[in-house]
């Protein structure tokens, strides 16, 4: 069986992977008419070796790409939006549509049609026109053209009674290989009046639905619920959630109210003083410093909200000079990216394990 490479320009079919007497191919890479294999280790000229195909990802390649001829004849037939180029992902695939739109119903009675043909069975052929054909012979044949460094024959892909197209491609030979087609969804494209439509072929929609199904069951023992319930279910989460969040939120608020005022009443009046709150939002530490007045230009504040170990947010707050010293320092150390001004400064973090180091750095500026 023979390798199949990847043209950088031109084709959109990712390389064969495989091996060479036993070694792997890491990549294969097409030089004009000839394929490159690359492997991490040297052969002698002319050595006698045994290729070997991944068929795994061969088989999986074919069906995309005979699928997605299959897409593209289909729309171009049936609602006259050509396909100006196409990718072949590792888990999706797309074809760029020349319309500005392509609307659900379109989709759907593609999708209809596509699978409709896969079960009527249709051939898929190849022709082989030898170097020096005549454009006139090759005047019915779907192209956008050949790669500047194109030498030999030129090959076109038949599906019987539907259209022949130029390529250079792995395919399979009958329409009823690819199993099914399904069309996932539209967007815009990045090109102006294009759309990308998605699309999985064969294995990989077995593959999805295998994930989904799992998924939904592990949603069902989660929610204790029918399947059709899950998303009523989850949107009466998420505002649970969200009330909650701001019910907690109100009630730090208090908090901070009534720990800043407990800080204006204490004496003598501390130096410094340091508070943290996991489950708090960074408008905590606002209020705190709202609440505490004037006296918090007097006293050097080092307040932090968020996970204990890991990532959060700081603020420093004092007198100015203070925070110029400590602020890049305590910021350095909890790994944060942050900024000062004047009497405050504030940083994401992300190592607030660090913290207790922080403070005491701020114990042994307050001694000298």
């Amino acid at each position: 069986m023979v390798f199949k490479c990847q043209s950088d320009a031109f084709l959109k079919e990712p390389c064969d992977y495989g091996s060479l007497n036993e070694i792997p191919v890491i990549k294969v890479i097409r030089r004009a008419d000839k394929a490159i294999h690359i492997t991490n280790h040297s052969f002698s000229e002319g050595e006698e070796v045994r290729q070997k195909i991944n068929w795994e990802r061969r088989f999986d390649h074919m069906q995309q790409h005979s699928g997605q001829h299959l897409v593209t004849a289909v729309i171009d037939r049936e609602f006259k939006y050509s396909t100006v180029s196409w990718w072949l992902g590792e888990e999706v695939s797309y074809i760029e549509l020349d319309t500005p739109k392509i609307t659900d119903e379109e989709i759907r009675e593609a999708e209809n049609k596509i699978n409709s043909l896969i079960r009527d069975g249709k051939r898929v052929s190849v022709e082989v026109y030898t170097e020096g054909t005549s454009e006139e012979e090759l005047k019915q044949v779907r192209a956008r053209g050949l790669p500047e460094d194109h030498k030999g024959d030129i090959r076109v892909i038949n599906i019987e009674d539907l259209e022949r197209n130029m390529c250079c491609g792995t395919h399979v030979t009958n329409l009823s290989q690819l199993q099914v087609v399904k069309l996932l969804h539209s967007e815009k494209s990045k090109r102006k009046d294009k759309t990308f439509l998605y699309f999985l072929v064969g294995n990989r929609i077995l593959n999805r639905l295998t994930g989904c199904i799992e998924r939904e069951q592990k949603l069902t023992a989660l929610l204790k619920s029918n399947p059709v319930q899950h998303p009523e279910l989850a949107d009466k989460l998420q505002k649970t959630v969200k009330i909650l969040n701001k019910n907690v939120q109100g009630v730090l608020k208090d908090l901070a109210f009534l720990q800043a005022k407990n800080l204006n009443d204490t004496l003598p009046v501390p130096a410094f003083f340091s508070l943290h709150r996991k489950e708090a939002e960074p408008d905590f530490m606002n209020t705190f410093i709202r609440e505490l007045g004037d006296k918090g230009k007097d006293i050097f504040l080092f307040l932090s909200t968020g996970d204990e170990k890991l990532s959060g947010n700081i603020v420093l707050y004092g007198p100015e000079k203070i925070v110029a010293d400590l602020g890049p320092k305590i910021s350095e150390l909890l790994e944060g990216k942050g900024a000062g001004k004047g009497n405050k400064f504030q940083a994401k973090v992300m190592k607030m394990a660090n913290r207790s180091k922080a403070e005491a750095i701020i114990k042994d500026y307050f001694k000298n």
